[in-house]
């Protein structure tokens, strides 16, 4: 199942009906009949109708080592036999959320991280809950959120992005049950941030086998039958997963998405051809007519995604994916879990080494937001941000930046960044990050901070199940089994290899021949790569203009500004243009 929008009434006497409509992926719902629950299926769609309730699932739900469809037979077996729902949802995980429908009543449970995104409208009377955001956000009354589209279209990027657009839709919480009959009840029953215990752990080695046993067991679920299709990029996260992968068994293939740069695809292709796996990098946006197919798709699902234009890259490579494979890994949430950044600690920190918000805020001023001062005064928005950043210091009890930013991020960047695609993806193939679960977010919370930095924890992994994909060089700059603590000690080691290679004579008219050879064969992988990206940068721009609605609010001169510092100005374009036609699609009030 791609989707599923629950309409209730309250002042219906029949608050909830049940109604459902198998609708093609990128087919629109043009007429909503108030009270009802409306399932919207392909051919992936994952449920279990059986006499007096049904079950249903979006996203990647894994329960007793299955997913999906036999996850659900395994639930109603349960449910059969007196188990509670909340006792179901403690045992389930990944990224998804189950629809339940009983006894005249929706239920609706959220994973234990919120990584799959559910959205909630409500207004008045009216409670309209999906994980596609257009059919909350075009087919009914919003009003702009100004603080989030500040934030969206500021410097910070979303760094504590934990509501939408527009006020009237909310994200719903993680780990909860929400029951929707003659009253709507809502119960937590999984709080990942509840007796946290800070620097816990702090051996490196036992540390980091009692993560890697807990990523093997969380991608133990497959069936011999199932085609497996794993991201591999030329960073750690990845890496992990597909080593893990293959240590366990699993028969997979495994490619880059078609925006990567040359270097990265060659690091990729050498770790693949290291670990015997097919690799694929055929995914590509090769016409303009597809990338117009692909950017009308996205429309139809993008749960919210900032990058419209640049993802379609992605969606294409997802729905290219799907044609050949049952499910989709990625690394998603692994940087954002595993990694310290040195600079945005010593942003937050004073000198007694306590968070220092006040001190963040001044620091990053000049990164304003771009909106016009009549909707958002540059104070009001860092007022705004210090209260968010000041109510996660408060509820973790702790003001040791190094421990609280990790909960930070996870809560709110890596929710409105990894969420979206996750919920977008999903839309189309099944996909899962065993990063982006309970058990590893709880224990990397706990962990040293010293363990965040180089990625300690990874590189011990990767060491210890696979010495020789350990041992190849990763777009960090540096090894997996390097005991380099930065990049300079780092440059210093293969400063030293490559005077090994000149000093040794014999090789060196072959490692001449080696790199010329792939010098000329990523030049002409970058051609291809730089065509896809021609038709997001064309098309962006081409929807660009001045005069556009989105300029009512914002600052044009603020704008330019910060055109002018940002390091992706596509990107900061596009997204204005995403507001732009997201403003004219919903026409919001203002």
């Amino acid at each position: 199942m791609i989707g599923f929008l629950l309409h209730i009434d309250s002042t219906s006497k029949n608050p909830i009906k049940m109604q459902s409509e198998d609708l093609d992926l990128i087919r629109t719902t043009t007429h909503i009949q108030d009270n009802s629950l409306f399932l919207f299926k392909n051919s992936v769609a994952s449920s279990v109708e059986l006499e007096g309730y049904s079950l249903y699932v979006v996203g990647t739900l894994i329960y007793k080592k299955n997913w999906n469809t036999k996850a659900l037979e395994l639930i109603a077996h349960d449910f059969a036999n007196g188990m509670t729902t909340e006792t179901v949802a403690l045992n389930a995980r990944g990224q998804y959320c189950l629809i339940i429908y009983r006894q005249g009543k929706v239920t609706i449970i959220t994973d234990k991280l919120a990584s799959f995104p559910i959205y909630k409208y409500e207004k008045g009377n009216t409670v309209k809950i999906s994980n596609i955001f257009p059919l909350l956000a075009e087919k009914n009354n919003v009003t702009f959120n100004f603080y989030a589209l500040a934030e969206f279209i500021s410097h910070l990027d979303g760094f504590s992005f934990d509501s939408t657009f527009f006020k009237e839709i909310e994200h719903l919480d993680g780990g909860t049950i929400y029951e929707f009959g003659d009253q709507a009840t809502s119960k937590c029953y999984y709080d990942v941030l509840k007796g946290i215990e800070f620097d816990k752990y702090r051996d490196l080695d036992s540390t980091s086998n009692e993560i890697k046993e807990m990523l093997i067991e969380n991608l133990s679920f497959f069936r011999p039958k199932d085609r497996i299709f794993a991201d591999l990029t030329g960073g750690f996260d990845s890496r992990v997963v597909v080593t893990i992968l293959k240590a366990n068994g699993t028969v997979f293939d495994a490619g880059i998405c078609g925006d990567q740069t040359p270097h990265e695809s060659q690091i990729a292709r050498n770790v693949a051809y290291k670990m015997n796996v097919k690799f694929r990098e055929d995914f590509r946006i090769d016409s303009y007519e597809k990338f117009k197919h692909t950017l009308e798709l996205h429309h139809k699902i993008s749960n919210g995604i900032p990058e419209l234009y640049h993802s379609t890259e992605l969606i294409n490579y997802y729905t290219d994916i799907k044609k050949h494979y049952d499910m989709h890994i990625t690394g998603f949430g692994g940087t954002e879990l595993f990694t310290l950044d040195q600079q945005v600690v010593r942003l937050f920190t004073d000198t007694n080494g306590e968070i220092d918000i006040d001190s963040y805020l001044r620091t990053c001023l000049k990164h304003i937001d771009v909106l016009k001062d009549e909707y958002m005064e540059e104070m009001s928005y860092y007022n705004i941000l210090r209260l968010k950043l000041a109510e996660v210091v408060e509820k973790l009890k702790c003001r040791d930046s190094r421990f609280i930013l990790t909960p930070i991020t996870l809560s709110s960047y890596s929710r409105f960044f990894h969420g979206s695609l996750i919920g977008t993806h999903n839309c189309i193939v099944p996909h899962y990050s065993p990063y982006l679960e309970a058990n590893i977010a709880k224990k990397i919370m706990e962990v040293s901070p010293f363990f965040k930095y180089a990625h300690a924890i990874q590189k011990n992994i990767l060491s210890n199940i696979n010495p020789e994909v350990a041992a190849l060089i990763t777009t960090h700059g540096y090894a997996a089994n390097d005991s380099s603590r930065n990049i300079l000690n780092s440059l210093k080691s293969y400063a030293k290899k490559i005077l090994k290679i000149i000093a040794n004579k014999n090789n060196l008219l072959k490692n001449y021949m080696y790199f010329l050879r792939n010098y000329i064969k990523n030049k002409l992988k970058s051609k291809v790569q730089d065509r896809d990206r021609l038709y997001w940068v064309k098309e962006m721009k081409g929807d660009y203009s001045d005069t556009m609605p989105i300029f009512e609010l914002i600052n044009k001169n603020k704008y330019k500004s910060a055109m002018r510092c940002h390091k992706h100005k596509n990107r900061f374009m596009a997204r204005v243009v995403y507001l732009n036609k997201l403003m004219e699609k919903c026409n919001p009030k203002q």
